[in-house]
């Protein structure tokens, strides 16, 4: 599963905070599609800066082309191939291409299940995916309030519109993904959302604003580790005891109980760092200013994670033959804080480097890397056998 060209475009000449920023920036709703000019190939967005209300237009030229494309943004930075508002309009282009926005295909829908890909419910994005006619319709019902016998439970929105003498039952909920799966049982087959999904769509837009859309997520891990402050779960009966509220779309727990309090969780104990011996003696150095003054890099194959390698230090006096380390080895937790001033200064690079290669940090850079990877978990994912074959491809490219 490589990078789609927008996101690896993004990735290859945007600095951390760039992504991040930019990222920030797309999740919360900040870029506007202005228009599209399918002839010169060109695409403009509004994007709205991520700590003042200014707003800059990014143009992304020759974007069906992805080695002429290029990307402008009217702001002042300049210490950077491309800027935080030009990344996040090209994680918007991301979404957009996704979605088929820019494709010529005729497309049938089945409204039982539509997916809309669409995290961030603007009127403008609800036009993208709605025939102009529906959309028209739509604007209507949802001036009238034609929606009715709303209910909002288990993370999930249903709506009754009636049209006519048929009643047209609708139903919204956004997936893991944060797209929204949206379905009814009308006839509508060109575009994703019908005129009842989007009538539906604009009504709570209107009575309930653009966050409220955002307690349709599934939010059970966060809950769950809300609860797990308390020594509960989702798995118990929390009648009484505690009740979750939203805001700007995000879960917060309730206390109901006064009697319940947080539990005190102890602090881990530290892990000793290791001292090989020739005769396998175990002890523990008081101190890191111990260690010997070169570093050996050692390397095992019992990693879950592509390509199967697992990274760890060692440290040693340097021994007679080159490139050699003498007895005893240290083994180095790269975990914990180790004091680099004790080690020869071409080997004090090393440790940050090989911090990198650890599982735990692989995933956390592909959280950066892959699109909307910040939904992913932690290294217990390893064991999920697709999972890891899908990370392949981005892994190999983070190490190169």
């Amino acid at each position: 599963m490589s990078l789609p060209p927008y996101l690896k475009f993004a990735y290859n000449y945007g600095t951390d905070e760039v992504i991040r920023r930019g990222k920030k920036i797309f999740n919360n709703g900040g870029v506007q599609l202005l228009d599209v000019d399918q002839l010169l190939g060109q695409v403009r967005f509004r994007v709205r800066n991520d700590q003042y209300y200014t707003q800059y237009t990014v143009t992304i030229a020759q974007f069906m082309d992805e080695k002429a494309m290029n990307v402008r943004c009217q702001c002042p930075y300049n210490l950077g191939e491309i800027c935080r508002h030009e990344a996040a309009a090209l994680f918007q282009l991301n979404d957009m291409a996704t979605a088929g926005f820019f494709e010529n295909a005729v497309l049938d829908y089945d409204q039982h299940h539509t997916l809309v890909r669409m995290r961030h419910v603007t009127e403008e994005m609800i036009a993208i995916f709605t025939a102009p006619d529906s959309l028209q319709i739509a604007k209507t019902w949802a001036q009238k309030g034609v929606a009715k016998k709303i209910k909002v439970e288990s993370e999930r929105l249903s709506a009754v519109i009636k049209e006519g003498e048929t009643e047209y039952p609708v139903m919204l909920r956004q997936n893991d993904e944060r797209y929204f799966d949206t379905s009814c049982t009308c006839e509508e087959t060109t575009h994703p959302l019908c005129r009842h999904k989007a009538a539906v769509f604009l009504q709570m837009l209107k009575q309930r604003g653009t966050n409220f859309f955002r307690t349709l997520q599934n939010w059970d891990a966060q809950k769950e580790k809300l609860l797990g402050l308390y020594g509960y779960s989702l798995k118990d009966d929390l009648t009484g005891k505690f009740d979750f509220s939203y805001h700007e779309g995000k879960p917060t727990l309730m206390v109901l109980d006064p009697t319940i309090k947080k539990i005190d969780r102890p602090a881990p104990e530290p892990i000793p760092i290791v001292v090989h011996t020739p005769q396998s003696e175990v002890t523990k150095p008081t101190s890191i200013k111990e260690l010997p003054y070169r570093i050996g890099i050692v390397l095992g194959r019992n990693s879950p994670l592509f390509p199967t390698v697992n990274w760890s230090a060692i440290a040693g006096k340097a021994g007679s033959a080159p490139h050699t380390l003498a007895d005893p080895l240290i083994s180095l937790n790269l975990s914990q804080y180790i004091d680099i001033t004790e080690f020869a200064a071409q080997d004090r690079e090393l440790l940050p480097e090989l911090r990198k290669l650890r599982p735990d940090d692989v995933i956390r850079q592909l959280k950066k890397q892959l699109p909307f990877g910040d939904l992913l978990d932690d290294a217990s994912q390893l064991n999920n056998k697709k999972i890891v074959e899908d990370w392949k491809e981005p892994i190999w490219e983070y190490l190169l």
